[in-house]
């Protein structure tokens, strides 16, 4: 009975003033989305720092073949994040270790302006605890996955020795393990380790992309945390029961890659092509869902890449290109395959080998790591990365996907 309602009653001598007022008290408020939202999840802002040393590789430019004249072998990254997580007690924090999600943003230098520019990015993370140490301190994990820019990349004839980062814009792929430390109901710190990858799939050559190792330290503001809530027993004793299901995925991608040219003995001087070539495909994924975090299964995967075979040939009129056969473009693989399933993302890790190939000689052992959004119980939206024998860039792979079955969702 809302208080309008007790008002006429009153008024009307239906209702006696004690038992208006005695129900003023029981009658429960009207509860705003804002004021929900913030009971539902616990929201921060975060401030980090990393300090890193670059693999240099085989790279002519990273070892001192550049415009400074000395080997480019450390990163300063600076970084401003937003992120929510569910309150403490609920479900989802308890089964999957207090997750946490949001959007961030850098600023970093190699300490080569010159050569490598001064890069910033943009991008997703979520990360989750992997062990309580004591009730303040725990050993969590981070994983970052978004774009980067501010590059001063290879370009031909102004800049040809930056043979490391051949486009304006790269994917930004990031790794972190650290310790989170509780200090107050509104600050926490950490510091860890983080591991860093920079490219741009193949979009563009040269692509041979740049990896760091960090330390990392990072200071936190939470703005609703329920201190005393924080460190009360856990609401829920005991787990729901989870059920072992099956779950199938369809999924179809598009993409596009550059190819580089074998230029030796010819009066060609730039050996990258810089075209766009199509690479698409498909794959059927049957799925075991072995716990609320992992499914395990295999894929039967179809690509299509135009840059499988591609030739050229020199004429009076410049550089003509050969594609080959359509048949010769494709290749058909297949793939062991395991999800790591949280609240809104996917990561998913293909081991995989091409039973049929097409032309060209790309090894025929493919890796594929991919970053997957639920958009429903049944959509999903991906984006991967393909590599072969763990070293060799492929291509990227943005793809739209549809899962059925009893197991296409994480249980709570």
């Amino acid at each position: 009975m809302e208080y309008a309602e007790l008002d006429t009653l009153a008024s009307t001598g239906v209702a006696d003033t004690s038992v208006y007022d005695k129900a003023k008290v029981w009658v429960p408020q009207v509860e705003s989305d804002l004021d929900r939202m913030k009971r539902r999840f616990t929201h921060f802002i975060a401030a980090e720092a990393s300090f890193g040393r670059v693999a240099l590789g085989q790279s002519s430019f990273m070892r001192g073949d550049n415009s400074k004249g000395t080997a480019i072998t450390n990163q300063s990254l600076y970084a401003v994040k937003y992120g929510f997580q569910a309150r403490r007690g609920t479900s989802q924090s308890i089964l999957y270790g207090a997750p946490y999600q949001g959007l961030g943003f850098f600023s970093s230098t190699f300490h080569h302006p010159q050569d490598l520019g001064t890069p910033w990015g943009l991008y997703l993370f979520q990360g989750a605890r992997i062990a309580i140490i004591t009730p303040r301190l725990s050993f969590n994990y981070e994983w970052k996955f978004g774009m980067s820019g501010g590059w001063h990349h290879y370009s031909y004839p102004d800049n040809p020795a930056n043979d490391i980062i051949g486009s304006p814009l790269n994917a930004y792929i990031n790794t972190t393990f650290y310790i989170n430390y509780i200090i107050s109901k509104h600050w926490g710190v950490s510091a860890g380790i983080s591991a860093t990858h920079y490219s741009n799939g193949n979009t563009r050559t040269p692509n041979r992309g740049i990896n760091v190792l960090s330390g990392t330290i990072g200071m936190r503001y939470y703005f609703n945390r329920d201190f005393d809530r924080y460190f009360s027993p856990r609401n829920i004793i005991t787990r729901p029961p989870f059920m072992r299901s099956m779950s199938y995925e369809i999924m179809g991608y598009a993409s596009w890659k550059d190819a580089i040219l074998d230029t030796s003995n010819t009066p060609v001087e730039n050996p990258y092509l810089n075209k766009k070539l199509l690479v698409a495909g498909f794959s059927f994924s049957p799925m075991y869902v072995l716990g609320r975090k992992v499914r395990v299964g295999g894929s039967l995967d179809f690509s299509y890449d135009k840059s499988r075979g591609l030739s050229y040939e020199h004429t009076r009129y410049g550089i003509k290109y050969v594609p080959a056969a359509p048949r010769d473009r494709m290749a058909l693989g297949l793939s062991a395959k395991v999800d790591f399933v949280m609240p809104y993302f996917t990561i998913t890790g293909s081991l995989g080998y091409d039973i049929i190939e097409g032309a060209g000689n790309m090894p025929p052992t493919y890796q594929i790591i991919a970053l997957r959004f639920d958009l429903s119980s049944h959509f999903f939206f991906s984006i991967g990365y393909k590599a072969r024998q763990f070293q060799y860039p492929d291509n990227l792979m943005w793809g739209m996907g549809f899962r059925f079955g009893r197991g296409t969702r994480y249980q709570l």
